[in-house]
């Protein structure tokens, strides 16, 4: 099977919807977590089919996203309180070239980056883009030492920590069509240029990273997925920096074909990491997946049943964990939600039933209180149209 088999399989069967309102929601309380649920208005970017893959709040009151329209131009947006707007955008190709993009990241208002590479050199010279506060400059990436023999081409996310310091990660390609993943491929930023970092995956066939999440100077984690050497099916990839050099982190045994695409924690004994692993008796289905470390060993969560779903998103915050994912074509999504002692999963709002897909991409906050979740919502009756799609969770505090 296919590599990202689980991935297609997801975004292509149809299965039988299960119940759900049907109807937007604005604003109302989320009765499994206790939150108070707001969907905000997201203005239109200047093409169709607008995509929201990343959430950065910088402070309790102001969040910064990051994204694409029109399938191959980015996108920036920015919550103050109640109020989306579209700030400065990065830099559009000239002459209506194709941009390569991926993720995004900000750890302040003046500081933040978009991986954006103009498509016809997104393999011999990728770049990203910095916003200082005023402007985007496009920046280049680090390229590989043997371009004749492997490209550093395939840069999937990125994670600002300040102006002298950020993570990307991704997969080293073969020439000379790029097609052929060579290795795992990890860049830091240092704050003048972009450099690669050994890892004990760059020369593993197969190997990618999706994510990664910074905790500390010596604390940073990647997640993507690897081939297994017996059966030839994707299982999952698990790194850790300890402020000297990069490690993988075994994982446990879990129905493959698998990947991972999401990582939050809280220290170096609260990770959590999250994907999609093969259902168990379907041989191109996918059911979510989540594994905790507690710093010695891993634990495999038993999640409720939610259907083909892959998830792309999680975060964490004290005992409590938010989860959000791509859900089948017709079938009605869910936040899962983990209160220090269960997962429940909380129905999402948003039409649902045939012809449409719900694509929640990515989860984040400032702690428990507030938690964002963004995505799209596909509606295959209206010429295929993406939508994007912000929500806020308000949520009581723990204190007494």
């Amino acid at each position: 099977m296919a590599l990202r088999t689980i991935a297609a399989a997801v975004a292509a069967t149809t299965l039988v919807a299960l119940p759900s309102t049907g109807v937007p929601v604005l604003t109302g309380p989320d009765t499994g977590t206790g939150c108070v649920r707001t969907l905000l208005d997201v203005p239109r970017a200047p093409g169709r089919d607008d995509v929201i893959n990343g959430i950065h709040p910088v402070s309790e009151q102001q969040v910064w996203f990051t994204g694409r329209h029109a399938a191959i131009q980015p996108w920036v947006l920015r919550a103050d309180g109640d109020t989306v707007s579209q700030p400065v955008q990065p830099v559009t190709p000239l002459g209506g070239a194709h941009y390569s993009v991926a993720g995004g990241s900000f750890s302040s208002d003046t500081e933040g980056w978009m991986l954006t590479s103009n498509y016809a050199s997104r393999f011999t010279t990728p770049t990203a883009q910095r916003w200082d506060g005023q402007r985007w400059v496009t920046v280049p990436l680090a390229i590989s030492p043997d371009p004749r023999t492997r490209w550093a081409s395939i840069v999937n996310a990125v994670v600002s920590v300040s102006s002298t310091d950020a993570w990307a990660v991704g997969s080293f390609t073969r020439p000379p069509d790029g097609l052929s993943v060579t290795g795992a491929m990890i860049q830091r930023w240092d704050g003048t240029t972009w450099q690669l970092v050994d890892n004990p995956a760059d020369q593993l066939a197969g190997a990618g990273l999706e994510a990664l999440h910074v905790i500390s100077p010596d604390e940073v984690w990647a997640v993507g997925r690897q081939v297994d050497p017996l059966t030839g099916h994707g299982i999952p990839l698990v790194m850790r920096w300890d402020g000297h050099q990069w490690e993988t982190v075994p994982t446990p045994g879990v129905v493959a074909p698998a990947t991972l695409t999401a990582v939050s924690g809280t220290s170096a004994k609260e990770v959590w990491v999250a994907g999609g692993q093969t259902m168990a008796g379907t041989e191109n289905l996918a059911e979510p997946l989540i594994m905790r470390w507690d710093g010695s060993e891993w634990t495999v969560m038993e999640l409720p049943a939610v259907g083909n779903a892959l998830l792309q998103g999680i975060y964490a915050s004290g005992d409590q964990v938010w989860a959000v994912g791509q859900f089948a074509l017709g079938l009605a999504p869910y936040f899962l939600y983990y209160d220090g002692a269960q997962w429940t999963a909380e129905p999402a709002p948003g039409p649902t039933g045939p012809g449409f897909r719900h694509d929640y991409r990515a989860v984040n906050g400032a702690g428990s209180e507030q938690i964002w979740i963004a995505g799209t919502v596909l509606d295959w009756n209206n010429e295929r149209a993406l939508t994007a799609r912000v929500i806020r969770l308000t949520c009581a505090s723990e204190e007494v």
